[in-house]
């Protein structure tokens, strides 16, 4: 119960107007007003509240709706192509091939052409085709005799060799040419100034490589010129460029610091010959042992 603000008569709480003297209570009418402003306050909330809850129930129908289309999708399990590798892949291919031939027509001697990893290749397939043609051939010789093992140890070997025994040559121009006469040649350029102008090379070695499986009266001349051919172009191009390296360094008599170079180079060849001997001779050994054995146990 409370007291009329007029005439101080008890009335009830939330009246409006007295019952006595009729005047309106002014606190019940604040009272009224705040609750008006609460209920619209909440009911915004209770709005925004339904409106999430509906929001994430659509998400979620829409979640398993995406994955039952999925799980009905067939699954592609094909290798992803990137074209524009393959093209790249391709237009490489064919500068690689038109810097063979334009060296072939015009060899440069001394020369770098901006193209060393070209450089680089020529190098590694001389010494590969090289290798595949020599332990072939010396297999099937091998073979002739009952001896059947895997020529494929024996190509390792014999790569292995050439591909040292060439990067002394390269290493040796290099000093010479980059270090010792001063002119500006990266590493990578050496290999190029090498084996650009011997791209003749890469085709005599891969003929060399065809005829060791060929078996007939008069090949086996073709295969050891074909052989010699690669191992006298490889010695040339590697004689010339240490003969017309500019020296840039005029303290330093070119004739002298040259015919050094070929004597280290030299050195250098005997010294992996000697230290390849020693790792690769026992399994060599072992393989003409057999081979002397299975003649024996062959013809006698």
């Amino acid at each position: 119960m409370k007291k009329c603000s007029n005439c101080g008569k008890e009335i009830k709480d939330h009246v409006r107007f007295c019952n006595f003297c009729g005047q309106e209570q002014q606190d019940t009418v604040t009272e009224i007003v705040e609750e008006t402003i609460i209920s619209h306050d909440d009911t915004p909330s209770t709005q925004g509240e339904d409106i999430r809850h509906t929001n994430q129930s659509n998400q979620h129908q829409q979640f398993h709706q995406q994955t039952q289309n999925n799980q009905q999708q067939p699954y592609n399990q094909g290798p992803i192509i990137n074209q524009q590798a393959v093209n790249q892949f391709t237009n490489r291919s064919k500068n690689y091939f038109s810097y063979i031939n334009k060296n072939i027509k015009q060899p440069i001697i001394g020369k770098a052409n901006q193209d060393g990893y070209f450089g680089l290749i020529n190098y590694a397939l001389i010494c590969v085709f090289t290798g595949l043609a020599i332990s072939h051939a010396i297999g099937k010789v091998i073979g002739i005799t009952g001896y059947s093992e895997s020529s494929f140890p024996m190509f390792l070997q014999i790569t292995l060799l050439l591909l040292c025994s060439q990067l002394v040559n390269v290493v040796t121009v290099y000093l010479l040419s980059g270090k010792i006469f001063n002119n500006n040649m990266s590493f990578m350029d050496t290999f190029d100034r090498m084996y650009a102008p011997i791209g003749l090379a890469i085709y005599v070695s891969f003929a060399a490589l065809l005829l060791s499986f060929i078996s007939a009266i008069g090949i086996g001349l073709l295969f050891f010129i074909c052989l010699i051919l690669t191992f006298f172009l490889t010695s040339v191009t590697y004689v010339a460029n240490l003969w017309v390296t500019n020296n840039q360094s005029p303290k330093r008599n070119t004739f002298y610091w040259t015919i050094g170079a070929i004597i280290f180079g030299g050195v250098m060849q005997l010294l992996v010959s000697i230290v390849l001997s020693d790792i690769l001779g026992t399994s060599m050994m072992n393989i003409i042992q057999q081979m002397i054995d299975s003649s024996v146990s062959k013809f006698f």
